[in-house]
């Protein structure tokens, strides 16, 4: 009995994890949402695919753990993990990132403008 007891606390803390890993990559989609500007199109393919890895990794993890077997305390744990993230550090981290973000590829378009504009003098000049 102890072992199997073992490999359910295993089991729900590494769908805990699983949890705050999916809160973290949907936070990184939301920073380069808030940095890049997406359309409606842009925005439900990275969500169609993010739903996507999300759902294999559930179907792999579950069929790992107990032969595919969904369990409800294991299906809380991923809530219990994303929330965990959310509330503690995503809500922190994605508005300092996504303002970084948005300087630098500021920064870099403006750079790129400049680069262009001087090779475009350059060229008249030669000719």
């Amino acid at each position: 009995m102890a072992p199997m007891v073992g490999q359910q606390i295993r089991d729900l803390l590494l769908f805990v994890l699983l949890g705050t890993v999916a809160g973290f990559l949907y936070d990184m989609l939301r920073i380069l949402r808030r940095a890049i500007n997406h359309n409606i199109v842009a925005v439900s393919v990275e969500d169609i695919l993010y739903m996507l890895v999300l759902a294999f990794s559930l179907c792999f993890f579950f069929e790992k753990s107990n032969e595919g077997a969904p369990r409800l305390y294991l299906l809380l744990a991923i809530i219990f993990g994303w929330l965990l993230w959310q509330r503690l550090i995503g809500r922190h981290i994605v508005p300092f990132f996504a303002k970084i973000l948005k300087k630098t590829t500021l920064l870099l378009t403006n750079l790129l403008k400049y680069i262009g504009k001087s090779v475009k003098i350059r060229k008249r000049f030669k000719t």
